[in-house]
């Protein structure tokens, strides 16, 4: 069984005694998903993770991606970093059945703003249960990625989730 720290908006989650809270099972899968669809991934640039979603891509072009159907583009990209993961987790001897994903069960994009998006997964682990994630994606809240301030990056750029 593999068990990792437990993450809540963005930061480590403290258990009532101030010890760091763990994951393990069916909410480690849960927290795989989110930090797989958080995580750059660039298959041209190695990555430092071998998972991670090209969400931020969408950040380029958003009008021509809107002309050509940004829902379709959304779920593939989805999709893609799930199978990543999946890939991973063949790997990994310490994954157990409630963490391990055997079917992407569904990916269900909707558009709810002119440059926003909300997905939302379903999942199927190794113990034939159910698990779901949702995320939306909000173009108007990002600087473009060329935005540099005093030679650094801008914090939050490229990470559009």
């Amino acid at each position: 069984m593999s068990r990792t720290l437990k993450m809540g908006a963005g930061d480590l989650v403290k258990a009532a005694s101030g010890s760091l809270g763990e994951v393990d099972q069916l909410e480690k899968c849960a927290q795989d998903v989110a930090e797989t669809y958080l995580t750059n991934y660039d298959p041209f640039d190695p990555p430092w993770h071998a998972t991670g979603s090209e969400f931020y891509l969408i950040d380029n072009n958003v009008f021509a991606y809107n002309a050509m159907g940004i829902e379709a583009m959304v779920r593939d990209m989805a999709d893609g970093a799930l199978r990543r993961l999946m890939d991973a987790q063949l790997e990994d001897a310490y994954a157990d059945d409630e963490e391990r994903i055997v079917e992407i069960k569904s990916i269900n994009v909707w558009k709810v703003g002119q440059l926003s998006w909300a997905f939302y997964s379903v999942l199927v682990t190794d113990s034939d249960e159910n698990v779901e994630t949702g995320f939306d994606i909000d173009l108007t809240q990002q600087l473009p990625a060329g935005i540099e301030t005093a030679g650094a990056l801008v914090p939050g750029i490229g990470t559009p989730l």
